[in-house]
């Protein structure tokens, strides 16, 4: 999941979304972009921290 947020927010896949102009939630693309991609980065290490619990025998 880091590769593919990695890859998303530089060089093989970022100037494609620079180069868009419509708005999101009034934000400009690019910026809505990387935003966005923060918020599942985020969603999937809170995923990942609840998958991961220690047994409550340990």
């Amino acid at each position: 999941m880091s590769i593919l947020s990695g890859l998303a927010l530089i060089w093989p896949v970022y100037p494609w979304a620079v180069d868009l102009t419509p708005y999101v939630l009034g934000l400009p693309f690019s910026f809505a972009w990387t935003v966005g991609w923060l918020i599942v980065v985020f969603i999937a290490l809170v995923l990942l921290y609840r998958a991961d619990e220690p047994d409550p025998a340990d």
